[in-house]
């Protein structure tokens, strides 16, 4: 039936508390994208290209028995840190926050300042780059 509790907690900010989250972005074997199950014809061979390049990584969050969060920490695999180098332009990892802990449209339009003034797309001869995105909410609020 469990041991009983023998401390009392005064001071809850100091005590901390932690877990972690982690995936692949390897879609080898996976079978679904954007969470659909693709399936073909009997004999036939699937046209959908996904990713098969292993990148595991983790997320870790740390809070107080308070409540409140202290640090955030991303591990990427790896033996050293490096930015993620894009085009020869070197991306450094964003880190943002908002009420819930989900993308927004602020966070949004971040990224793609951040992007916009490292210079990460050749606009020369008039190209545009284009993103494409699902139907989540943040993707149809000001300020994006």
């Amino acid at each position: 039936m469990g041991y009983k509790v023998t401390h009392e907690i005064n001071h809850p900010k100091m005590y901390i508390v932690m877990d972690e989250v982690g995936g692949n972005t390897s879609q080898k074997g996976d079978g679904h994208i954007g969470g659909k199950l693709l399936v073909c014809g009997k004999g036939m061979i699937p046209q959908q290209r996904v990713n098969h390049k292993d990148t595991h990584w983790n997320l870790v969050g740390l809070n107080a028995l308070s409540g409140d969060p202290i640090m955030c920490v991303i591990i990427f695999a790896g033996k050293r840190h490096s930015p993620c180098i894009f085009q020869g332009k070197e991306v450094l990892c964003m880190i943002r926050w908002s009420p819930k802990g989900s993308i927004t449209s602020e966070i949004l339009t971040d990224i793609l300042r951040e992007l916009d003034h490292l210079k990460v797309f050749d606009r020369s001869g008039g190209k545009k780059p284009f993103l494409l995105l699902d139907g989540h909410g943040s993707r149809f609020e000001l300020p994006f």
